[in-house]
């Protein structure tokens, strides 16, 4: 009889100890396909899905990550999630709490190549001259993307939305419209892949601005300041130890 009980005992502290080895619940992620940062179809999904990932995991929280069209990405309580990545900094949603910047990249206006658009100010020195200067054309821009603060405020612009970068690209092919603004590195990517389809097109130099990308949290997810404070921690690790550098390195960032 003691052996029966000792052995119950032991199965019992042993299912115990499994269950409860890391009792911290998975944190509820979202993101969208944007490559190169996060590949839906891809081995590691991209290098700022993978970077966001691990960070997690040296936090000691597992994660799951769920793709969505990005504009039911951001609407976080309806979808029950608690975080989406990878964003631009949103001072209009202050139902956001962001993370340190993850990476940064510039953004730019693209072109036709036999386009004779050209900046008479340089953007670097003054945006909103540079955009005065160009409102007698079309753009093109990605519903409910987040871009440069002075172009999402220049309302005497005349902007065409549609549903993705890809979708950007095409009208500018087609000729609705004279300029888009996209990400270079997306956009340079979707040319790549879909070439021929988009060889004459170029990016409009001097870029806009080089922008930070970020993981926001929802402000009523549970615990919200205590996972991103552990993220952070992470993050900052990760760049401190060259890692961050070399994730990118690794897939051709």
């Amino acid at each position: 009889m003691r052996i029966k009980l000792s052995l119950g005992l032991l199965f019992s502290i042993l299912f115990f100890n499994i269950c409860h080895a890391d009792d911290k619940p998975p944190i509820h992620l979202v993101t969208t396909d944007w490559p190169p940062y996060v590949v839906q179809q891809g081995e590691d999904h991209g290098y700022i899905y993978k970077i966001v990932n691990l960070a997690f995991q040296k936090a000691g929280y597992q994660t799951v990550i769920s793709f969505m069209p990005w504009k039911d990405a951001m609407d976080l309580k309806a979808h029950g999630n608690e975080a989406f990545f990878p964003a631009y900094e949103r001072p209009d949603r202050t139902d956001l709490a962001c993370s340190d910047s993850i990476y940064s990249g510039p953004i730019a206006f693209f072109k036709k190549k036999s386009s004779p658009i050209q900046f008479l100010t340089s953007p670097v020195d003054n945006e909103l001259q540079a955009l005065h200067d160009l409102q007698q054309y079309r753009f093109g821009i990605v519903e409910d993307y987040a871009n440069t603060q002075t172009f999402d405020k220049a309302t005497f612009l005349n902007k065409k939305a549609v549903i993705s970068d890809y979708a950007n690209l095409q009208q500018l092919q087609d000729g609705k419209v004279d300029l888009i603004i996209a990400d270079v590195f997306v956009a340079l990517n979707l040319m790549k892949k879909y070439s021929p389809a988009f060889d004459d097109i170029e990016m409009m130099s001097p870029s806009l601005e080089y922008k930070n990308v970020y993981l926001c949290f929802s402000n009523q997810a549970l615990n919200y300041q205590d996972k991103l404070t552990a993220f952070n921690h992470s993050l900052n690790e990760m760049e401190s130890s060259g890692q961050l550098n070399d994730i990118v390195a690794a897939s051709g960032g």
